[in-house]
């Protein structure tokens, strides 16, 4: 992968400061340079060149080459910032303890201290937003959800966090409202690629609320769950209540219906899987037609079709038979 002069700020994670940083890879990049041709390459007048290349000799960064004027060539990084990354990592390590330190005396703090701080509430359309964010972000086991409307923002703004958290190896669980799944390009969109990105989702025909659940530590739900929008939200620390809503979601998530990546072979098109999504739902003719913008007869027309194919003889079955094969 190239390098590049934005690169070079980087090491001011490891206490060279910018000018330096942008200095030294001046050097890097045109050795055997002196003050005058490293200031063209930096950026910097020569006067903080010169100051910043006395600096970088001082940590061991670069070298003056004998003869005049004053020449200057790189060190191997490698070797150089070998003490600087060894010192930044042993950092890093004590912060991590001392936060796992903090951590536990919150929850100590957290169960012995007075009930209410068991509950938090977040107040404002953003503030909500970011708080689901922030919480899947600090997931390390499992991420489970509500989706049900309204929305706080697109469902959209939502898939990429649950596709980073799915690649670090969070396990990702959703349970979709079908009101959820009948919006208009929901399915073939950001649900469609949060499955592709990892996501274990399953559909029930309605959900009590909307919630994200983080590992066994987090709830976040909202105040109410009517409205169109949701700008206060409840979050639940360890205690008996999250107690109960990890419950209520695992025995929603043993009634619903899988929906599963397209993996090719015998799958229907996009159409079709919307279609059996919805079935399988529980939608009546007049909201499938609505989701489709066709009239009620030809939606009629097309599920007793879709029927005849999966030998179903109700609406159900054939979401639970197509659900079998993988089309969903």
């Amino acid at each position: 992968m190239a390098v590049t002069r934005h690169d070079a700020s980087s090491l001011e994670a490891l206490g060279i400061d910018r000018v330096q940083s942008e200095v030294f890879f001046a050097v890097l990049t045109t050795p055997d340079s002196d003050v005058a041709d490293l200031s063209v390459h930096s950026g910097h007048a020569e006067s903080v060149v010169g100051s910043a290349a006395h600096q970088l000799m001082a940590d061991g960064l670069i070298v003056r080459i004998a003869g005049e004027p004053a020449r200057f060539r790189a060190v191997s990084p490698k070797a150089a910032l070998r003490s600087r990354l060894a010192h930044a990592e042993n950092a890093v390590s004590e912060a991590q303890s001392v936060v796992g330190d903090l951590e536990r005396l919150f929850g100590r703090m957290g169960h012995s201290g007075h009930p209410a701080g068991r509950l938090e509430v977040i107040a404002g359309t953003d503030n909500v937003a970011s708080a689901v964010r922030r919480l899947q972000d600090t997931a390390v086991r499992e991420i489970r959800t509500f989706d049900t409307p309204p929305y706080v923002s697109d469902p959209i703004s939502f898939v990429a966090p649950t596709e980073q958290a799915a690649r670090a190896g969070v396990t990702v669980r959703g349970l979709y409202d079908r009101a959820a799944v009948a919006i208009p390009g929901r399915l073939e969109g950001d649900i469609a690629a949060c499955l592709a990105g990892g996501e274990i989702a399953r559909v029930v025909t309605a959900l009590p609320l909307k919630m994200v659940l983080i590992d066994d530590q987090a709830a976040l739900l909202p105040q109410t769950i009517s409205g169109d929008i949701v700008d206060s939200a409840y979050l639940v620390h360890p205690c008996s209540l999250l107690d109960g809503l990890i419950a209520l979601f695992e025995a929603l998530w043993a009634t619903g219906l899988p929906l599963a990546a397209r993996t090719g072979g015998d799958v229907p098109d996009e159409e079709t899987r919307r279609l059996l999504t919805l079935l399988m739902a529980g939608h009546t003719d007049l909201t499938i037609a609505r989701a489709f913008g066709i009239s009620p007869r030809t939606a009629q027309r097309r599920v007793q079709s879709l029927m005849r194919t999966l030998n179903a003889e109700t609406r159900f079955q054939a979401g639970v038979t197509a659900a079998k094969r993988g089309w969903l």
